[in-house]
């Protein structure tokens, strides 16, 4: 039962880090529209899903495959920048 919780509350952790960036993506898109003297993204939906398309770009962006490595370490760095976050 604890580990369900735990799944719960960390999937709703990265729900709302991923709102919120997608969020801070968008206004940074507006303000960097807003200092080059043009329009900015369009707004489809008041701008639900220009967030989504950014965050899927950026995952199918780059591919990156890793060879010859130890995954511990993998593992380790992305543990890391987790915790980073949460702390800060």
């Amino acid at each position: 039962m604890l580990f369900i919780d735990t799944v719960f509350v960390v999937l709703i952790h990265v729900l709302i880090l991923a709102i919120i960036s997608g969020m801070f993506s968008l206004c940074e898109r507006k303000v960097m529209a807003l200092f080059q003297l043009r329009i900015g993204p369009g707004l489809f939906l008041f701008g639900v899903l220009t967030p989504i398309t950014d965050g899927i770009k950026l995952l199918l962006k780059n591919v990156v495959i890793i060879i010859n490595v130890d995954y511990i370490y993998v593992l380790l760095q992305i543990y890391l920048i987790v915790v980073t976050m949460y702390l800060v």
